[in-house]
């Protein structure tokens, strides 16, 4: 590493950090000032002799510029400029147009976030398109491009060089030659994590990782990837990458996150405000069906913790009710039909069903239609006074008009309430709703009634997904617009007997709208020593979609095996040691083990902190640190990884099924560096 270039790359963090302070200065004295106005004008208010509606107008003046305020972009920014004066950046290229001289290479520093200094970028944002260059190419080379709106731009790239920085100070760089491989530097940037909480992959995503990022939000994008491929991060990357590209069809509060597991959604939402997302929704799929039964004003009893069970929702199932559900609609469409076909309208109005809306909007549009027609009439009958002849056929058509309208509200419900009651009969619908129940019921309700009291969602990550039945997809595809989608999961991680055996089961509930599937392979989370022996666990039953490991080499698996007298008192002085040196995560995951409330006591004995023991439950909002002691049955663990992992119930050596092998998997891959298998002798 040369000291003049590592001196030089200081003067520039050091520039750009001033230029950030200056910044957050410059902000402070305005929200001091803003503070000190209102008070200030609030003691005149007082002290004035106004008039009392003079006084409510100077108030009100007042309340509409602390409303005008956008406080929500401010903590924005400031939240932003916080981490940009300790991490200015994290990368650097150097570009040039290829007809430019040899000279006129134009370095540009890349971050987390962008900023601006006299309207000129200083930094780069990471989701800008010119940063895509630094993802793409592994080394330098001629003829590197990105693509703006259709537009191709291509340049030379002659640098490629990342940083290591410390409270705003570079400390490391590397020059990204091609005797660097990329694996190289992600062990350098990763080596420090500490598991327990989920990190940006800013200044470590892969190419691969890009490509499902950069993806149109406008086609439905698939990710399979394996177990600590990164693909949640990566879902929530591509949120951001979104909002910052698209801000005009997609907008953070009109698009949610969802999942079937709380803690696992809890979970996620931690990284949201690193990556600068305040107002992105995110819930399980119970959530979403709480709120809809509840808010919509549907008048029957649910309790979804009840038949709970999915299982037999199978592509075979879909399928018929799918039909059924068409069936029902197209006798709707027939029955409104064969009013509009009646002598004395079928010369009044062509209207065209749309099948992608309830027939309740349906029925209203058609109304409205016939409506505007009156009234159009009406104009035309008053342009037309005097022409006795053309006042009476309009007044004539204007009856007709009025009685189609009459007679087709007077029997929209009773045509909706047939044709659903019939539906929900048939599958058992009508008195009482566990969860399987309410997802059919929902979705039928959609369909004939439309959801009034929930606005349609424009874009949708589902992770996890291979954990939801093809049913709970089609419910949540209800509420997206145009099928903009991230659906992603991994077919090694299906624990809950679920029919889709492979991705393109779902491929049906998208027809008409582009797919794009994409494929993770490399787990970045675990030692290579963790991912062979999870291999091994599972690679009897299934070679499918088995995690590539990095050389990211680390200790041998644990196995503690003896009587429960000696595994206690072994595990309390693993957590004795564990605890004074915590300088990461450690997670306790109990599968059907007898020894959890055991476990659990000697936890509490032991970590005096209580901040720093956190028992994860579904039913209770969970906090996360990078620091700390983790406790959790085995159902909540998916997605989560923790430096440290003690893994309760699984023994290795007896498995015998395919879905105990992936139950184990799972809980293998838990950990990052350090793996302790603990079973009864």
């Amino acid at each position: 590493m040369d000291k003049e270039i590592l001196n030089i790359e200081n003067i520039k963090a050091k520039h750009v950090t001033g230029l950030v302070q200056t910044k957050l200065k410059k902000i402070d004295a305005s929200l001091s000032s803003l503070k000190q106005d209102g008070i200030d004008r609030l003691k005149a208010i007082r002290e004035q002799s106004l008039s009392y509606m003079d006084m409510l107008d100077t108030m009100e003046s007042l309340q509409r510029e602390l409303d005008a305020f956008d406080t929500t972009q401010v903590f924005k920014t400031l939240n932003e400029l916080d981490y940009l004066k300790n991490n200015p950046f994290f990368a650097r290229i150097d570009l040039k147009d290829g007809d430019s001289g040899d000279l006129n290479f134009k370095p540009y520093y890349i971050s987390k976030f962008g900023f601006f200094d006299d309207n000129l970028p200083a930094l780069i944002d990471w989701r800008a398109k010119l940063a895509s260059v630094y993802y793409k190419y592994r080394y330098p080379q001629s003829n590197v491009s990105y693509e703006v709106d259709g537009d191709i731009y291509t340049y030379d790239m002659n640098l490629k060089r990342t940083f290591e920085i410390d409270g705003g100070q570079v400390i490391k760089y590397f020059n990204n030659d091609i005797q660097l491989t990329e694996n190289e530097l992600i062990i350098e940037k990763i080596k420090n994590r500490t598991g327990g909480v989920l990190e940006d992959i800013v200044e470590t995503i892969q190419e691969s990782q890009m490509k499902i990022i950069e993806n149109d939000p406008r086609e439905v994008c698939i990710v399979q990837g394996c177990v600590g491929s990164g693909k949640s991060t990566v879902a929530i990357h591509k949120l951001s990458y979104i909002f910052f590209n698209y801000p005009q069809i997609v907008s953070p509060d009109r698009s949610i996150l969802i999942s079937k597991n709380r803690v696992l959604v809890d979970y996620l939402s931690s990284l949201f405000p690193k990556l600068g997302i305040f107002d992105l929704k995110y819930a399980t799929t119970r959530d979403l069906i709480f709120r809809q039964l509840t808010s919509e004003g549907i008048k029957i009893k649910f309790n979804l913790g009840l038949n709970t069970d999915v299982s037999h929702f199978s592509s075979e199932f879909l399928y018929s009710f799918q039909f059924k559900l068409a069936s029902a609609k197209s006798d709707c469409f027939n029955s409104i039909n064969l009013i509009l076909s009646k002598e004395k309208y079928k010369d009044l109005i062509s209207f065209k069903f749309n099948s992608k809306s309830s027939i309740f909007d349906n029925f209203d549009d058609l109304v409205n239609e016939i409506t505007l027609s009156i009234q159009d009439l009406k104009v035309e009958i008053k342009e037309h006074q005097g022409d006795r002849f053309y006042i009476e056929k309009s007044k004539e058509v204007i009856s007709r008009f009025s009685q189609l309208k009459g007679e087709l509200i007077s029997k929209k419900n009773s045509i909706l309430n047939q044709h659903f009651n019939k539906l929900t009969s048939e599958y058992n619908l009508n008195e009482f709703l566990g969860y399987k129940e309410a997802l059919l019921y929902l979705i039928l309700f959609h369909d004939f009634y439309g959801f009034k009291k929930n606005q349609m969602y424009e874009y949708c990550v589902i992770d996890e997904a291979q954990d939801m039945s093809l049913i709970e997809l089609m419910y949540i595809q209800q509420m997206v617009i145009n099928n903009r989608f991230c659906i992603i999961g991994d077919l090694n991680q299906n624990l809950h007997n679920n029919p889709i055996t492979r991705w393109e089961d779902i491929f049906n509930l998208f027809e008409g709208t582009k797919i794009s599937t994409f494929l993770l392979e490399t787990n970045y989370r675990s030692t290579k020593n963790i991912v062979d022996y999870a291999n091994k666990v599972i690679s009897p039953f299934s070679e499918l979609y088995l995690p590539k490991p990095i050389e990211k080499e680390g200790s041998d698996i644990t196995h503690l095996l003896n009587s429960k007298e000696i595994i206690l008192e072994t595990l309390r002085e693993s957590i004795k040691n564990d605890y004074q040196n915590l300088s990461k995560s450690i997670g306790f995951i109990f599968n059907n083990s007898t020894l959890k409330e055991e476990v659990l006591s000697i936890l509490k004995e032991e970590i005096t902190d209580p901040e720093k023991l956190l028992i994860l439950d579904e039913y209770k909002k969970g906090t996360y640190t990078p620091r700390g002691v983790y406790a959790l049955d085995f159902e909540n663990c998916k997605g989560l990884e923790f430096n440290k992992v003690y893994l309760f119930g699984f023994d290795i050596d007896k498995i015998e099924d395919f879905e105990t092998a992936k139950k184990a998997f799972v809980g293998i891959t838990r950990a990052m560096n350090d793996l302790v298998i603990v079973n009864l002798k």
